[in-house]
């Protein structure tokens, strides 16, 4: 831009050399005392042209090119998105709780009954057992209670009736009596057993006798079965 101010400056003064030269000097003198038409009229011209000069150079470096993006002509592919990773579906895991089974504790061999418990002929113990000679009471299915020796031989029965109202209780009850229950809970057989002397419990003795007792004195029942 410099250069081609320059330039264009050069040209006026080639304007103005000549404009001179149209006008010359009276001869004899060095300087023009008063100053020709045509001096002047360079003189305006040289200005007029500088300052149009100027104009455009600075016209020119002031202006910028804009350059208008291109529309869009479709081709241009665009950017592709990368979804996002799926992320794991956790599975919950599904705890099943383990039933607690409760055993029922193994039954176990009674020699003796207090107030209260019993005996059952269903039971898969359903006898009491004496400590000394082994000889065990039982509750038979037919409701019959008897003492049985070591060999299977009975050596006393509380009845030789069968009851068909099974299954049966041995029981000895609150009063000391020992009776024998069916299944409607009334008594097909009492030792009569029974009084004031609590609390009262059943006893199978080392001579194998089968006897009920009081808190003190002697036995209120026995089966006398003793020496069998």
């Amino acid at each position: 831009m410099f250069l081609q101010v320059k330039f264009k400056l050069y040209i006026y003064f080639d304007i103005y050399n000549m404009s001179q030269q149209s006008s010359p000097l009276t001869p004899g003198t060095t300087t023009d005392p008063a100053m020709s038409p045509g001096k002047k009229i360079g003189i305006v011209l040289l200005v007029i042209l500088v300052i149009v000069a100027f104009g455009v150079a600075l016209t020119s470096g002031s202006t910028t090119t804009t350059t208008s993006p291109s529309p869009s002509t479709g081709n241009t592919p665009l950017a592709t998105l990368t979804p996002p990773a799926k992320q794991a579906v956790v599975t919950p895991t599904v705890v099943t709780p383990t039933p607690t089974v409760v055993t029922p504790p193994a039954p176990v061999e009674k020699s003796s009954l207090i107030e209260g418990e019993f005996i059952k002929s269903d039971s898969p113990i359903n006898y009491l057992i004496n400590p000394t000679t082994k000889y065990k009471l039982y509750l038979q299915a037919d409701g019959n209670l008897c003492y049985v020796n070591v060999a299977g031989a009975g050596v006393w029965c509380a009845s030789s009736v069968a009851n068909p109202n099974g299954p049966f209780r041995l029981n000895l009850q609150a009063d000391g009596n020992l009776c024998i229950a069916d299944k409607n809970g009334g008594n097909i057989w009492c030792a009569m057993s029974h009084g004031t002397n609590n609390p009262y419990r059943l006893e199978l003795g080392g001579d194998n006798n089968i006897c009920v007792y009081g808190k003190t004195g002697p036995a209120t029942w026995c089966s006398y079965s003793h020496g069998k």
